[in-house]
């Protein structure tokens, strides 16, 4: 076992490493930082190296005056206890005289007589962590002194040292305990290695002392390249090749040659390690299965219960090695066991421990013996201690021999300090394995180490950035070691910057992700999200719930809970797919447009291997995971530790919540069918708009906005209603609120992205909030949370005279919009209101009782019906004002009986004038001109493809074309067709519009038979209604002389003294006249 104290001079500090065989020591200079190294072979030792309690002596307690030691022939470094016993006595070989101290320089040279310059090691010495038992017991604090702790039972549970078979506890490797293989061949002469060094190679070995593969592979690698580089024979190899490549001697005289013709050596060494070791594999199997038999037969099921709820087994804690021989010898199994044990076990165990050792003395051996037994001991404590204040257990079978394969793989770390996953590897690659120990580091140590480990994981950040969240994770860990549960989040940003967020979005398992309904919840759906972080083959689970907002007076809100994290089992590894390093996602697999304006064409690849990667695509099952469907749900284990879920985590980016819109047909419309749906509902349904760049081919190319909102009722239908999405609520100018929502849209729809900031550990739930900006504002106004509302008092629409007189601005560009439409856009409004908006209006409004039906959707309706009859009159004054203004457009000549007309196309059988060269032609034209002969008949100048012309045609050739003759033809001579067709249609066109027009009245007199069995809400929105139609009548021509908001506050006087419950004919009547009556008063015509 490798034991160190320091020995302090005037000038040097001195860190002297012992070991059975080899005493080194490590100068370090107090004004410059160098290290110094080394090695002395131990010639004799007149007395064991004591281990145990002399181990447990604070090193602080043994730093010596520069006077207690000295290095020469044939001194003797000592030091005398409090008991006044020796507690080493070895002697030094050296060559320097006994007045003179040896000064150690870095090439191992010692002189004598002069002080030797000592210089800047190339290499500093490190200390590996978990390298050495007692490495693990004493740990470096900032001021270097090394205080007592116990073993924690995380640091010691590593199943790669003491599971497998081959790498048994390094500890040992030194001695030839139970790591057999590895010591065969580290005792391997250099002259036995394949494939074989040469003779010069060898003699440079037995220069420096390099007798075997152990000597080799643990010298210093620039030291010995140094060395090399110094060498005569490596000179002379340098100058034939550079004769033989025609280089100058410099390109090869140089030290990285050197160097890595080391690494070369070293390199050999270990490939053939690695081949001797697949066959102590095998052994160790066998073995392992030998010892699975024996304790199955051997064990009672009352012994094996015992063991797992009240003790720990020492297979967990040793090596298979280190277990068999305590079983077999002592009858020991268990950790308390082995605490109880006899005290005069060491010397047993010596006795038994002896024919490892070659020869070594008694001494040596049962001085490895008792360092042996003190760790076992350490690690049965801390393993003792840990399982009593541990709820949860490991499950073992065979007495603890096993570990399950859920765990077998994970490291036994467990932090409850927030980390992210690549945080937790980390740290755990570091040998840091519980809060207390985070808690404990030097960030300024590990910062390279970090930023290096970050950079293979493709996240490159600076070394000062690096430091700050080491520093951060050391105070949060500090903060959970010393029993605080809640860890201060580090503040951030409340609203998202949307060109810094990640451009990738997470792997969803879709067929995981499912939304239901929640029975428990008032039939509200509930959404679980499964993502996969493909990098570090991590599995997060969220849930989305549809609770009452956090935010007051908005309804219901959606609140995102993370569940925890699952990492990729061991046993599942296999499964991993590793695309060369070249892949590249194909160029086919990327979204593709084809743009076919007019002839709606679709394009779809056929064929197989298209992508030239479905090699790697697995069949998908119901619980696949994975870019390829390579993994299961079940490939999958939930970590213990406190692993967190951010989307700036390394391997984390945004998560897809819901499609927003569209979610049926039906919800995409033009800008300008839209605006009047909007205006018909009170607005309402701007408050779930979206905008998206795809144009819709309706009378020409218009802008669409998509929505899911009900075409009759004005509020979200029921599919968007089953969608989480839809309870997203709007965090607004309110900067303490958190936007962590985001909406994505494609060329015609739009998706909600959940991107999280701050950390959540597993069990938190955060409220989903969006942030719509500027666009949003006027609906803000509305709702009362607006930049106006706030900073210059504006009420929202919850108070009438606002409300009115912001309809009253609306409802004058909604006028002129329909003032300005043409008769095909009339008719496609007036489609839309007969066929999607009023049956559903007029049932809603047309019911016998209304009880049980929502007061809010049901007041929207009725004004919707009032506000149709409006849009009525407004499209039939349009109507009528198109009609009249119609000219005739035909030429004197041409014949009102005639069923061709200018502009139309027609099919023409086999006609050409006999004056024309050209053979007869047959197929689509268009009629340029019409005329009439000397018989008074009519003759056609026909435009034909490519720029010709037909003269003289008579009208005996032509006829309408039918829907076959236009196969192959040009798009626009369709389009012409059809024009053509409605233009011939149009009497029977208007006639059918103003029919349409005439259903979608609801005058004054009929809404009023409603008005006394309405609610009184109700009846205030409709009397409401008529006012503002009075005042937009009023002021229509300018002519009011009061400003409207005067005007709307007399409305309001006499809406709030009127009582229409009254069953009376005349008090509706009464009502509108008497608000006609304000109206004229403040309008110059007075008699209007």
């Amino acid at each position: 076992v490798e034991s160190w104290f320091w020995v302090v001079d005037s000038k040097f500090k001195f860190r002297v490493i012992c070991t059975p065989s080899r005493l080194t020591a490590q100068a370090i200079h107090k004004r410059t930082t160098c290290n110094v190294i080394r090695s002395f072979r131990i010639s004799s030792m007149h007395s064991p190296l004591h281990f145990g309690s002399r181990a447990a002596i604070n090193p602080e307690e043994m730093m010596l005056p520069a006077n207690s030691i000295s290095f020469n022939d044939t001194s003797v470094m000592s030091h005398k206890d409090s008991d006044g016993d020796s507690s080493m006595d070895m002697d030094i070989c050296s060559t320097s005289s006994s007045d003179s101290p040896v000064n150690i320089d870095f090439c191992g040279s010692c002189s004598s007589g002069e002080e030797e310059v000592i210089e800047p090691s190339l290499k500093p010495l490190k200390r590996h962590r978990q390298s050495k038992v007692y490495d693990q017991v004493y740990h470096a604090d900032r001021d270097k002194s090394y205080d007592r702790r116990p073993m924690q039972i995380s640091m010691l549970l590593k199943v790669s040292k003491h599971v497998s078979g081959i790498a048994n506890d390094t500890e040992w490797r030194e001695f030839g305990v139970f790591s057999s293989v590895h010591n065969k061949f580290e005792a391997m002469s250099l002259r036995n290695v394949l494939p074989a060094f040469s003779p010069s190679e060898l003699s440079f070995f037995t220069d420096m002392e390099l007798y075997n593969v152990g000597d080799l592979s643990r010298s210093n690698t620039n030291a010995l390249s140094i060395h090399l580089l110094e060498s005569l024979n490596f000179r002379k190899a340098c100058a034939f090749y550079a004769w033989n490549d025609g280089k100058p001697l410099r390109d090869y005289l140089r030290f990285s040659v050197a160097r890595n013709t080391v690494i070369k050596w070293k390199k050999t060494l270990t490939k053939q390690f690695q081949q001797g070791s697949k066959d102590a594999a095998k052994n160790e199997s066998a073995n392992k299965k030998k010892d699975a038999e024996s304790n199955k037969y051997t064990m009672s099921p009352a012994e094996i219960a015992e063991k797992v709820n009240n003790d720990v087994g020492l297979t967990c804690l040793l090596s298979n090695e280190e277990t068999r021989m305590l079983r077999d010898h002592f009858g020991i199994e268990t950790a308390t066991q082995l605490i109880n044990a006899s005290p005069h076990m060491g010397q047993t165990l010596s006795e038994i421990m002896a024919p490892r050792f070659d020869g070594r003395s008694l001494h040596e051996i049962e001085c490895i013996c008792e360092g042996m037994l003190y760790s076992w001991l350490l690690r049965s404590r801390e393993a003792i201690e840990s399982a009593q204040s541990t709820a949860t257990r490991m499950e073992t079978e065979n007495s603890c021999d096993t570990i399950s394969e859920e765990r077998a793989f994970l490291p036994y770390a467990k932090f409850l300090t927030p980390l992210s996953y690549v945080d937790f590897l980390f740290f755990e690659q570091e040998g840091i394995l519980t809060d207390h120990e985070l808690s404990l580091i030097d960030p300024s140590l590990l910062t390279r180490q970090y930023a290096a480990f970050l950079r293979t994981k493709g996240e490159v950040i600076s070394h000062v950035d690096t430091n700050k969240k080491l520093k951060r994770l050391r105070q949060e860990a500090s903060l959970v070691h010393s029993g605080l549960s809640n860890v201060v989040n580090s503040s951030q940003n409340t609203r998202l910057d949307l060109g810094k967020l990640p451009k990738g979005v997470m792997l969803s398992a879709s067929n995981l992700c499912k939304t239901t309904i929640d029975t428990n919840n008032n039939g509200l759906p509930m959404k679980t999200l499964i993502v996969y972080d493909d990098l570090n083959r991590v599995l997060y689970e969220f849930s989305v719930s549809i609770h009452d907002s956090s935010i007051p007076n908005s309804g219901l809100g959606a609140f995102l809970t993370f569940k925890g994290a699952k990492v990729l089992k061991k046993s599942s590894q296999a499964k991993v797919k590793n695309p060369a390093k070249s892949y590249r996602t194909p160029a086919t697999r990327n979204p593709r447009e084809a743009l076919f304006a007019f002839s709606g064409a679709t394009v779809t690849l056929t064929g197989t291997n298209l992508h030239g990667d479905e090699y790697l695509d697995e069949k998908e099952k119901e619980d696949s995971v994975g870019v390829w469907n390579e993994f299961s749900q079940n490939d999958f284990v939930e970590s213990d530790s406190n692993i967190t879920f951010s989307s700036k985590h390394v391997g984390c980016a945004l998560i897809e919540l819901d499609r927003y819109a569209p979610l049926l047909k039906a919800d995409r419309k033009t800008e300008f069918i839209f605006c009047i749906k909007d205006f018909l509902f009170g607005h309402e349904p701007s408050s779930w708009r979206f905008d998206v760049s795809e144009k819709l081919n309706v009378n020409g190319l218009q802008n669409q906005v998509v929505d899911f909102t009900d075409d009759a009722t004005g509020s979200p239908h029921a599919v968007a209603r089953a969608n989480t999405a839809m309870y997203v609520n709007e965090c607004g100018h309110d900067i303490s609120l958190v936007e962590n929502v985001c909406s994505l849209e494609t060329c015609r729809s739009v998706s909600y992205y959940v991107y999280i900031e701050r950390p959540m550990e597993a069990g938190e739930t955060r409220e989903l909030l969006i942030n719509y900006r500027e666009k949003y504002e006027d609906i803000r106004e509305r709702r009362g949370y607006g930049l106006a509302n706030i900073n210059l008092g504006m009420k929202g629409d919850d108070d009438d005279v606002s409300r009115v007189l912001r309809n009253h601005n609306e409802r004058i560009p909604t006028e002129a919009t329909i003032m300005s439409c043409s008769e095909d856009e009339i008719q496609t409004l007036v489609d839309f209101i007969q066929e999607r908006v009023l049956g559903g209006v007029i049932e809603a409004t047309s019911q016998a009782t209304i009880s049980g039906a929502d007061t809010d959707i049901l007041a929207r309706q009725f004004v919707a019906r009032r506000r149709i009859h409006w849009i009525s009159e407004v499209c039939r004054r349009r109507l009528l004002l198109l009609i009249n203004s119609q000219e005739d457009d035909s030429s004197s000549e041409d014949d009102d009986n005639s069923i061709f007309q200018k502009g139309m196309v027609v099919f023409v059988h086999g006609w050409m004038d006999k004056h024309d060269p050209r053979p007869p032609y047959t197929g689509l034209s268009t009629i340029s001109s019409i005329s009439k002969d000397k018989f008074d008949r009519h003759c056609f100048e026909l435009s034909l493809p490519k720029g010709k012309h037909l003269t003289n045609v008579p009208a005996a050739v032509l006829t309408i074309p039918e829907e076959a003759d236009f196969v192959g033809a040009p798009q626009r001579l369709r389009a012409s067709h059809l024009k053509s067709q409605r233009d011939r249609n149009r009497p029977q066109v208007r006639c059918k519009l103003l029919k349409d027009l005439s259903s979608m009245e609801w005058k004054l007199s009929s809404m009023a038979q409603y008005l006394p069995d309405l609610p009184k809400s109700i009846q205030t929105m409709l009397l409401w209604e008529v006012a503002e139609e009075v005042l937009f009548h009023a002021s229509k021509d300018n002519d009011l002389m009061h400003p409207p908001k005067e005007v709307v506050a007399k409305f309001a006087k006499l809406i709030e003294k009127n009582d229409l419950a009254k069953k009376s004919t005349n008090s509706f009547a009464s009502f509108y006249d008497e608000l006609c009556a304000i109206a004229r008063q403040s309008t110059c015509a007075r008699d209007s």
